[in-house]
């Protein structure tokens, strides 16, 4: 399935025990920071909105590339519910817990599962003016739990850094639109208890079939409101929305 994402103002962003050293689960909330990056602008508004919660859907499909020579499609929905701390004006911390609702691994469905995640982001370089946009590393770790519809268990663990570049459009204290840019490095062990065929019950490792991702989407908020929208869509294809609040 190809995504093909329109942004305005911003176009661009393994039964035996398998062990495939793949990206299985990936943080299905916005990025770290991007609903933040207003608040930048302005001091007072910064240090006045310390926490964010937030709620967001996601899709993604990417490939494992298996040490048989298989390769097998992964496709993945899920709900995650984040909170957010600004450790100081320019580095905020996530945590976020939710679900895998579906999906499919090869030719069978993923059952729902648990996530985990957590990130952070670093704004590197200010917005000054609409000629210098902000600029922002991102790094982080999900897991995920679950089952395929045969049975067989699925965990993975993900391990992801990354770069935004954006810019902020608006008056913080009441509405702003940051569209922005994206992309993200990752990798990570994903487990499988998958029969390869009647005589071979032993693990064998594998890897994703895209360690990148690149793409973007748009944030915006209305006072302490924020709403995004946003995925990749060269390497691993993603889709994610939500909503949050800061307090």
């Amino acid at each position: 399935m190809r995504l093909v994402f329109a942004f305005a103002c911003a176009a661009v962003i393994a039964s035996a025990e398998h062990d495939a050293r793949a990206c299985g689960v990936s943080s299905p909330g916005a990025p770290a920071g991007v609903c933040d990056a207003s608040d930048v602008l302005d001091a007072k508004t910064a240090s006045a909105r310390t926490r964010r919660v937030g709620a967001s859907a996601s899709y993604a499909t990417t490939a494992m590339l298996l040490s048989d020579g298989t390769r097998v499609d992964m496709q993945r929905e899920a709900a995650v519910a984040t909170v957010s701390f600004r450790a100081d004006r320019k580095t905020n911390l996530e945590i976020g817990a939710g679900a895998l609702i579906g999906g499919t691994l090869g030719n069978v469905s993923l059952r729902p599962g648990g996530l985990a995640s957590l990130s952070a982001s670093w704004h590197i370089v200010d917005q000054r003016g609409y000629a210098v946009p902000f600029f922002m590393l991102t790094g982080g770790v999900a897991a995920m739990l679950a089952s395929t519809s045969d049975g067989k268990p699925v965990g993975a663990i993900d391990f992801r850094v990354g770069a935004i570049v954006g810019t902020t459009v608006g008056k913080p204290q009441t509405a702003t639109l940051t569209p922005y840019l994206a992309v993200n490095f990752f990798g990570g062990p994903m487990f499988w208890a998958h029969t390869i065929d009647a005589s071979h019950y032993g693990p064998v490792l594998g890897g994703d079939a895209y360690h990148y991702a690149v793409g973007g989407g748009l944030a915006a908020s209305i006072s302490r409101i924020g709403l995004f929208a946003g995925g990749s869509a060269i390497g691993e294809r993603s889709l994610t929305f939500g909503a949050s609040v800061s307090f």
